[in-house]
């Protein structure tokens, strides 16, 4: 089984195929069980010491991938991008990029104010 934590679901697969999503909005603190029901009964389990039959950076990669494109389909004004980004180079201290950003931004206005 799996978990993808950015849409807190769980999925499972067998012999390397995925068999969908099994359940959505989980709790965000997990732990890893194994119910049997009868005498008897055994299961094999990969914490990773072999292979893993299931390509997982596949379907991550590919999650990712639907990411994007369901955010290219929504425009951002130019305002709000440039507020989030001057608000993540303030909170990481990246001062000096936000001084250069900040000085190409108002160039760049100049050049369109004398256009």
């Amino acid at each position: 089984c799996g978990l993808v934590n950015a849409t807190r679901s769980i999925f499972f697969t067998r012999n390397g195929q995925h068999l969908g999503v099994a359940f959505s909005d989980v709790p965000p603190q997990l732990y890893p069980t194994v119910g049997l029901h009868s005498p008897n009964e055994a299961v094999a389990l990969n914490f990773g010491e072999a292979p893993f039959a299931f390509d997982a950076r596949g379907h991550v990669a590919a999650l990712r991938r639907e990411s994007e494109q369901q955010a290219a389909l929504h425009h951002a004004p130019a305002g709000l991008v440039a507020g989030l980004v001057r608000s993540y180079l303030l909170h990481h201290a990246f001062a000096d990029t936000l001084e250069a950003l900040e000085r190409d931004s108002r160039a760049a206005d100049m050049d369109v104010d004398a256009a």
